[in-house]
């Protein structure tokens, strides 16, 4: 028998998220999707079939105490789910902590006899009180299409203790940046108990890069502390417009290894504003995220989104040249995407152009999340707007 593995990483972080806007109601941001590392738009739970051979999940535990942890350590402990039934046992993703992010499920459906593996992956920002009960706790849901257990709750739990002094604390802020610009941000990691060396570190993105140095003894007296490293963040161009949120992953010789994520977060401006014009219930626009929700429809029928478009900065034009879109392309060939106006002047330095959204009548049924969204590129010859990405979600049913 070989099991099939099923991930889903959870990583536990508190953000102080950033409010950004364009011109947009703040109330769709807040119902198209919550700010990044929160609870994205998931799957529906799976269909429980009637009949006589049902699933049956079964799990060996659903709760894990890891002890203790250091703050900022990375923790993981993998779980498994049997399948005992008859039928295969479907699951997806289900609601988690309002301090976790769930990843997507690469598999799941789980034969009859078979068994998967869920891994849990936690990174505290928080420390317990000492000579408290005060717990570190967080879960995770699984749904399933076993009529008698339609969702699995897992459960992370232990005492958190400060190793590691990471300045900023929660996250390192680069604010706001425009597309074409680099940006570099510095913090420092530093130890209140033991030595410990950086052995190497990761970026969660290509366009982000992190350059360690070790403290001199002089900024070691100056800070009161026994060693540690300031490390330098740069921010290369190729974000999308909106807030980013990234991680540095820190790999340290303490306990002969121990993982240390960094937070960093940013916002790309430029110089569009989208405006929602249609009033179809369920249509949402995420300035934040730039995220168009084209809410549930009938697939026979399709639906059109109309959005109104201001670009500005047209100073920033070369001269004798006016603002064009070149480009309106998607990966989903049954959902089209217009412009218009580009060919119409600019008033007081700014253009007002029309986007039209539609999901063609009659295609197949669709479902897009946040996962996986079908993604627009549109590209201008704006110097500071060359190419730029919409993600589009829907339900066409």
């Amino acid at each position: 028998m070989n099991p099939k593995t099923l991930m889903i990483t959870i990583l536990v972080i508190v953000v102080a998220i950033v409010a950004y806007s364009m011109v947009t109601s703040p109330s769709i941001d807040e119902k198209l999707l919550p700010p990044s590392d929160s609870k994205e738009k998931l799957p529906p739970p799976p269909e429980i079939k009637k009949g006589e051979k049902q699933p049956n999940a079964v799990t060996e535990s659903v709760d894990f105490d890891f002890g203790s942890q250091a703050r900022y350590e990375t923790g993981r402990h993998k779980f498994k789910i049997y399948n005992k039934g008859e039928a295969p046992l479907e699951l997806t993703q289900g609601d988690s902590s309002c301090k976790c992010t769930i990843g997507s499920l690469d598999k799941n459906v789980v034969a009859p006899g078979e068994f998967t593996e869920v891994e849990l992956e936690w990174t505290p920002e928080s420390v317990s009180t000492a000579g408290s009960s005060d717990k570190f706790r967080q879960y995770a849901v699984v749904y399933t299409n076993d009529p008698d257990r339609p969702e699995i709750g897992f459960n992370i739990t232990g005492f958190v203790y400060m190793l590691f002094e990471i300045i900023p604390e929660k996250e390192w802020p680069l604010g706001e940046m425009t597309m074409t610009q680099t940006k570099t941000v510095t913090g420092r990691i530093t130890s209140l108990l033991d030595p410990f060396k950086i052995e190497s570190i990761e970026t969660t993105s290509e366009f982000i890069t992190a350059e360690p140095r070790q403290l001199t003894d002089e900024e070691l007296k100056l800070f009161e502390i026994k060693n540690g490293y300031e490390i330098s963040v740069t921010v290369q161009p190729g974000f999308n417009y909106g807030t980013f949120e990234e991680s540095l992953i820190l790999q340290t010789d303490y306990k002969e290894g121990t993982e240390v994520r960094i937070h960093v977060q940013g916002f790309i401006k430029g110089p569009f504003t989208f405006l929602k014009t249609s009033r179809q219930k369920g249509i949402l626009w995420s300035a934040n995220s730039w995220m168009l929700d084209m809410g549930s429809f009938a697939a026979q029928e399709g639906r059109k989104v109309d959005m109104r478009v201001f670009v500005a900065e047209l100073d920033q034009m070369p001269e004798g040249e006016n603002f064009k879109v070149l480009s309106a392309e998607t990966d989903l060939e049954f959902l089209r995407v217009n412009v218009t106006g580009d060919d119409q002047p600019a008033e007081n330095d700014r253009l007002e152009l029309q986007m039209q959204f539609e999901y063609v009548a009659g295609s197949p049924a669709v479902l897009r999340t946040a996962q996986k969204p079908v993604t627009v590129t549109l590209r201008t010859n704006h110097p500071e707007a060359k190419e730029f990405k919409i993600r589009v979600l829907f339900s066409a049913n």
